[in-house]
């Protein structure tokens, strides 16, 4: 599992039938209603926002800290209407409640548009927001520039949460990761809307200090970040999940194709030991996946590019998962460059077909409406296309295209 390092986890509530949903509301701001409930053994008091319900009458909520809780009738308490709405914790009061949630050991540090969480060493932290603040800002400009997507605007800044070690990532994340994605490094929690890692030389300067960014190949630069390859990758990998899913490219409860989540982020996540923070932007190649794509390109299968579009299953079986996320990127990496306007189009779909059934037939005809074509369709132009990527990258030519 060397070659993936990044996940995002789905919300409790995600793979459910849509038919089962009854939307309690559709508008905002909405009654802010007292919860009690049992929430991983133990009981908990809520004063949020019902955003749905189930027919079988699972709840799911919005805590002021735009958290989501999925309540499952028994698991029910106590349901009061209040009659007025809940807003999102401003930078103050969510910087306090998060100093307070997690304890004495923890620092919180307030960028522009970020809340990071740490235990280890303040450079690193310091250096994992200023990248995450880069991130926001190309992806900001990435979409503006091709087809003036609507932004839904953030209603909190972003929790970020930079933990020492492994281990105690780990811990943090095993509601969300269980034992099957256990080998990721970093992952943005649909539930709690908030990205998690872990300082890899786990607050040892020297050792980081001694560890140059090196890519695939072998090339090594120290950056100005002083961050490693991974760290970078993994930064900007989940910072772009957590935008994506913030500014309402991704509905945090849809069942959006996995091949669309995960080629936006590996879109966005490649380091570059040329650059001087290390990281290549949004467009350039990305040699981690590109490598791993020519290594298995001629024994792809007729019609990989349709079981990429329509079935996630790919992505869950350890034997494939890395093929998938290089696809992702691939096929992502090919439709911005050479179909910007259908991968907007595509991006509108997605957003307007909400919490509606994502069955095969129906992701074949969104992408047909978007791009023209099926991914069958456009496959022998894909594969041609990227016989192009290897050769320029042969000679070379690691940049644009």
């Amino acid at each position: 599992m060397a070659d993936i390092h990044c996940s995002w986890a789905g919300t409790a509530s995600f793979g459910r039938s849509v038919v089962a949903w009854t939307i309690l509301l559709l508008t905002s701001p909405a009654p802010a209603d007292f919860f009690a409930f049992k929430h991983l053994g133990e009981k908990k008091l809520l004063q949020g926002n019902p955003l749905a319900q189930y027919a079988d009458g699972v709840l799911l909520v919005e805590g002021p800290d735009l958290q989501h809780y999925t309540i499952e009738p028994s698991d029910l308490l106590d349901w009061k209407d209040k009659g007025r709405a809940v807003k999102p914790w401003g930078k103050d009061q969510l910087r306090t409640e998060l100093k307070r949630s997690f304890g004495n050991d923890f620092y919180v540090q307030m960028t522009s548009h970020y809340a990071i969480v740490y235990n280890t060493d303040v450079a690193f932290a310091r250096q994992a927001g200023t990248l995450l603040e880069r991130t926001y800002s190309v992806f900001r400009a990435t979409f503006a520039n091709r087809g003036a997507f609507q932004f839904e605007d953030l209603r909190q800044p972003l929790v970020a949460v930079v933990l020492k070690s492994r281990q105690e990532y780990l811990d943090a994340t095993k509601e969300e990761l269980g034992q099957t994605l256990a080998w990721s490094a970093g992952m943005y929690a649909q539930n709690t809307n908030r990205f998690y890692m872990y300082d890899a030389y786990e607050g040892n300067l020297e050792r980081r200090k001694s560890v140059a960014l090196t890519n695939v190949r072998g090339a090594s630069s120290q950056t100005g970040s002083g961050l490693d390859r991974e760290s970078i990758e993994v930064i900007v990998h989940e910072g772009t999940h957590q935008l994506a899913f913030n500014f309402g490219i991704h509905d945090r409860h849809a069942h959006t194709p996995v091949w669309f989540i995960e080629g936006l982020a590996t879109y966005f996540e490649a380091a570059d030991p040329k650059s001087t923070d290390g990281w290549a932007r949004a467009g350039n190649l990305n040699p981690h996946r590109l490598d791993h794509l020519q290594s298995i390109f001629a024994s792809l299968p007729k019609g990989i590019l349709n079981t990429l579009a329509t079935r996630d299953q790919l992505f869950y079986d350890t034997k494939t998962n890395g093929d998938a996320y290089s696809l992702s990127w691939a096929l992502t990496y090919y439709l911005m460059k050479t179909k910007a306007t259908g991968y907007i189009r595509y991006v509108r779909l997605m957003k307007a077909r909400g919490l509606m059934p994502m069955e095969e037939e129906t992701r074949l005809e969104d992408f047909r409406k978007a791009f023209g074509t099926t991914p069958a369709g456009l496959e022998d132009d894909f594969k041609r296309y990227m016989v192009g990527v290897f050769a320029a990258q042969a000679k070379g030519n690691l940049s644009t295209r």
